[in-house]
């Protein structure tokens, strides 16, 4: 009987830890995304790459290494869509950057 109790225990405190993990990451995620849109931080597009690939590999490795899923490592699974969506931000404000100051140039030229 308490070894139900203990291996329960043992699933409950995972599931805690992989739903808080993901929401803090989300969390850091969208305020990432808020502050680039407000343009209080300006992120280098060549990090957010190196940060992408570097956790990718890494995942990669952990999960080659052993029989393990993506949600024993889920700070490594979590990351890996933090640095995506990083990128993703960085790339697509730049290019509305460009288009904005693109169109504000032509304008004032006219």
């Amino acid at each position: 009987m308490t070894s139900v109790i203990t291996n329960m225990h043992e699933i409950l405190i995972r599931q805690i830890s992989i739903i808080s993990v993901s929401l803090l990451n989300l969390a850091i995620t969208a305020s990432y995304c808020w502050l680039t849109y407000r343009q209080k931080i300006k992120p280098a597009l060549a990090m957010w790459i190196f940060f992408t690939i570097a956790v990718a590999i890494s995942l990669a490795t952990y999960l080659q290494s052993d029989n393990f899923s993506i949600f024993d490592n889920i700070l490594n699974t979590t990351d890996v869509a933090l640095a995506s969506a990083g990128h993703h931000r960085c790339r697509s404000f730049d290019h509305i950057e460009k288009f904005r100051f693109g169109f504000m140039h032509r304008r004032r030229a006219d």
